[in-house]
């Protein structure tokens, strides 16, 4: 769709479905301020250049009366969820109606935020006075588009909460990441080993033994290109076992990344007897190093601990580079609790078209919540040692 503009309320919205749309690409990217660098116009094109499955994008600038520059501006991505974006993982009644519901009725998720990054607002209001007028011309195009969930993902917290109750938004509580704060007093790995208990040390000493054999080597744009099939079925088979799939990719997206984000993204492979088993990407956001997406042989991860391996790992390359954080993502989060990360938790907010779509969303809340489980919530590696 070309570049359209409605008026609202002495605003005027632009909203367009390409970051290269000439009519939005100038105003987003003189936009006086860049909340986050998933803003940045290179790396949104990146994520179009990728071709999710599912996916499409909008993208808004808000002008106030007849002022030349933005006042604010939205990245929105559009889901078409279907059963293939989501997996109870027990079976119960009240999940069995819900996968029928899934199986024979698209449902469209609007989402002001990114399914590929975590804590990364994609609505930037330097001036909350305008924040309203936002909201109000995301929600009238997101009706025009005909959404049953409407998210806003990954909010500041210095926003008033009266904004969002005004506007008709709910909490959505059951976000959080892990991450890993790293004291300024860790120089190499073996000062992260030496602040673990007795227990979680020797877990991990057993765990790098287990790896021993295996080849770590950062991965150039044509070695992703050329092991494209195997980097595809790797991450393929890590997909296939998670409860939430949503913006489904493939090696076209890691190498858009590259070309966008340059010596900010990498990829380490890991090979054994010269066959690439598993992989793990990597995005630097300033001070903090982000454990991006993953692809493992989960054969070879029974035998070789590949998946601990790479979070360890994820944490040697953290403290050796000086990063403040590692940002280790939502899943798994007992095995990211067992190597020290802390929950983090979200401020999202989001709307529904009806009471049947939200007790849908409930459904899908817990089913992920109880998949995830709470014996990470008892995991204290450091002990009483950590800061």
């Amino acid at each position: 769709m070309p570049v359209h503009s409605e008026p609202i309320q002495g605003y005027r919205i632009q909203w367009a479905d390409s970051i290269l749309e000439a009519g939005i690409a100038s105003g987003w990217t003189s936009f006086p301020s860049s909340s986050t660098d998933t803003l940045d116009a290179g790396y949104l094109a990146a994520l179009e250049q990728a071709q999710p499955g599912d996916l499409s994008f909008r993208y808004g600038l808000l002008y106030y009366r007849d002022d030349g520059q933005p006042v604010a501006r939205i990245a929105l991505q559009v889901l078409n969820f279907t059963s293939r974006n989501f997996k109870f993982p027990r079976t119960t009644w009240k999940t069995l109606l819900a996968m029928i519901a899934l199986r024979f009725r698209r449902f469209r998720v609007i989402m002001a935020g990114n399914l590929f990054s975590v804590g990364k607002p994609m609505i930037d209001c330097p001036d909350e006075d305008h924040l309203p007028a936002l909201l109000q011309a995301t929600e009238i195009e997101a009706r025009r588009l005909g959404y049953d969930l409407l998210l806003l993902k990954d909010l500041p917290e210095y926003w008033h909460e009266s904004v969002f109750e005004n506007a008709g938004y709910h909490p959505f509580e059951a976000d959080l990441t892990m991450q890993l704060s790293l004291p300024a007093s860790w120089n190499s790995f073996d000062d992260y080993l030496h602040a673990l208990t007795k227990k979680y040390r020797q877990r991990a000493v057993r765990i790098r033994r287990s790896g021993a054999l295996l080849e770590r080597r950062w991965l150039t744009p044509a070695e992703v290109r050329a092991g494209a099939n195997a980097i595809n079925r790797l991450f393929r088979s890590v997909q296939e076992k998670q409860v939430v799939r949503m913006g489904i990719v493939d090696v076209r997206y890691f190498l858009a990344l590259s070309t966008a984000l340059g010596d900010r993204f990498r990829m380490l492979g890991y090979f054994l007897q010269d066959r690439l088993v598993a992989f793990a990407s990597y995005i630097r956001h300033g001070d903090e190093l982000e454990v991006h997406y993953i692809g493992m042989d989960y054969t070879v991860n029974a035998t070789h601990q590949l998946y601990f391996n790479i979070l360890l790992d994820g944490i040697e390359h953290a403290i050796r580079d000086r990063y403040a954080k590692l940002e280790l993502g939502r899943t798994a989060r007992e095995a990211k609790a067992v190597c020290g990360c802390r929950p983090h938790p979200f401020r999202d907010r989001y709307k529904t078209r009806n009471a049947g779509i939200q007790r849908l969303l409930n459904r899908m809340a817990a089913s992920f919540t109880e998949d995830e489980g709470a014996s990470w919530q008892i995991r204290h590696p450091f002990g009483e040692r950590m800061i």
